[in-house]
């Protein structure tokens, strides 16, 4: 006891050392009124970055990866990833992707796509695997790249850079991993009104982010109130509003009261996004955690600096 923080925000390989250095508190999530009120079938929830949660965080939101196109220049967009390549090349400097964490979540649906699935991605990093796989990847994106925009000898640092180039109309895609982002940013000004979020058919990657309470938390009762308090439907169905965030619940909507039900699947202001029950059928896990670091390393060695 004595610690100065009783609840935080974790997910993916934070979670994964302070759990293996036994530095949290559980497991406390199933002991949580409202836990009975999430979707613990959905295994995105119930594994953070492949990781069994076991009781010791309990879940705030679900992020997906969502592309984002202009209505007003593309009235039908490539719904797979062999139509988006295409499009790109029938359309030379108007894709790219940002160079920081949701350029390499892309990264990494490509990388599964493009090479028989997912299912080899997950557990423990094989190197063998890798090396050819990513080598695939890397030979993909550096015949697409002279397509991108400034033929991909520069990327924007973030996706609130590319989500700028998209505003101004110098790229007609742009992406985000809060699968609400479109309309939340829409409100805000910084996308146009034409803006539409989507996801490809081949499913796009999705994780969860938690709550923890630390192992040394000074007020674990008060944390734990305060955790349930954010499962309950009225802490959810606010976040998922586009003007307040626009993010996704972790509840299961058939085990909602009929009421609550209907406000989440009619919130105001969800136009742009994608619809929750889309989002849930193209899920797909995270790869392995050993594959993220190296991904967005060697992109910057194969395909960044590649001349």
């Amino acid at each position: 006891s004595g610690g100065q923080i009783d609840l935080m925000w974790i997910n993916g390989e934070t979670f994964h050392q302070l759990k293996t250095s036994q530095l949290l508190f559980g497991p406390f999530a199933s002991r949580l009124p409202n836990y009975r009120l999430v979707d613990t079938g959905n295994a995105i929830i119930k594994y953070d970055f492949e990781q069994p949660t076991e009781g010791y965080e309990s879940p705030w939101s679900i992020a997906q990866l969502a592309l984002i196109y202009n209505s007003d220049k593309i009235s039908d967009p490539p719904r797979t990833i062999p139509a988006l390549a295409a499009w790109i090349k029938a359309n030379p400097g108007k894709f790219t992707h940002d160079a920081s964490f949701t350029g390499t979540t892309f990264l990494k649906m490509l990388l599964y796509t493009n090479s028989g699935g997912i299912e080899q991605f997950q557990g423990k990093f094989d190197s063998a695997l890798y090396a050819k796989k990513s080598q695939e990847l890397w030979a993909y994106l550096n015949e697409l790249k002279p397509y991108f925009w400034r033929r991909g000898e520069t990327y924007p640092e973030d996706v609130a850079k590319l989500h700028s180039l998209f505003a101004n109309e110098e790229v007609y895609f742009t992406m985000s991993f809060n699968s609400g982002e479109a309309d939340n940013k829409i409100m805000q000004g910084i996308l146009p009104k034409s803006a539409r979020a989507y996801v490809l058919q081949e499913g796009t990657i999705a994780n969860a982010s938690y709550q923890a309470i630390p192992f040394n938390a000074a007020g674990k009762a008060a944390a734990m109130v305060l955790s349930n308090f954010l499962l309950s439907p009225e802490a959810q169905y606010e976040k998922f509003i586009p003007a307040v965030q626009g993010s996704n619940t972790v509840l299961d909507l058939e085990k909602l009261a009929p009421q609550w039900r209907e406000k989440f699947r009619t919130a105001p202001g969800r136009v742009a996004s994608v619809p929750f029950d889309t989002l849930r059928k193209y899920a797909k896990p995270e790869i392995g955690p050993g594959y993220h670091l190296r991904i967005h390393e060697d992109w910057r060695k194969y395909v960044l600096k590649a001349k």
